[in-house]
């Protein structure tokens, strides 16, 4: 497990702490934290971009973030969700671009000779589980059911958390996690009989 609260109070007392720091303008509090972050967020990212160049863009954006949105933590949400919100709305950032570059392909080629195809999509599965049953049923799933499952399972974050990662309130998380939980069991039973 690699789970980023798995110690709780103690480190996102030392990440707020860190986190006033370097609103504050300190550099070595900086590198703590990074330290602290840099293998959880890039093992993150890589669930959704299998291009180590593109994780690594996006870990910079998401750090020089980090640094100049520091004096802005309010300190509502804990710590690591704070620091996984800002890569997650970086992330929906770039597969927004990615998107958005998709369609201007499809229609330039659709443009020149009326084949145009839409390039495939990512492959967002990456290691959910060491099951295969269940690695084969997640990969049905959606991006954001997949990332759900993650932020739950292999990261730790407790469902207010998620709620502030993702976007959603809490009381969603549940429900959502709930659903999955009953697809998973269905899917994984007829998966079996096969």
């Amino acid at each position: 497990m690699c789970s980023i609260t798995a110690n709780g109070a103690e480190k996102e007392t030392e990440y707020r702490t860190l986190i006033r720091q370097i609103a504050n303008g300190d550099r070595n509090a900086f590198e703590k934290l990074y330290h602290h972050f840099v293998g959880p967020l890039a093992a993150y990212l890589k669930r959704r971009f299998h291009d180590e160049h593109l994780v690594y863009d996006m870990m910079q954006e998401i750090f020089v973030a980090i640094w100049k949105g520091a004096s802005s933590y309010t300190g509502k949400a804990a710590p690591s969700a704070w620091v996984f919100g800002i890569a997650r709305f970086k992330m929906m950032d770039m597969l927004r671009e990615k998107y958005k570059r998709s369609e201007q392909l499809a229609a330039s080629a659709e443009d020149t000779d009326g084949q145009g195809q839409m390039p495939t999509e990512l492959d967002f599965s990456d290691q959910l589980s060491t099951s295969v049953a269940i690695r084969s049923v997640l990969e049905k799933q959606p991006p954001d059911t997949r990332e759900l499952v993650s932020l739950v399972f292999e990261y730790g974050f407790s469902y207010k958390e998620i709620g502030h990662i993702m976007g959603i309130p809490e009381g969603t998380v549940k429900s959502r996690l709930f659903h999955i939980k009953k697809q998973l069991k269905n899917e994984l039973a007829d998966w079996g009989a096969h």
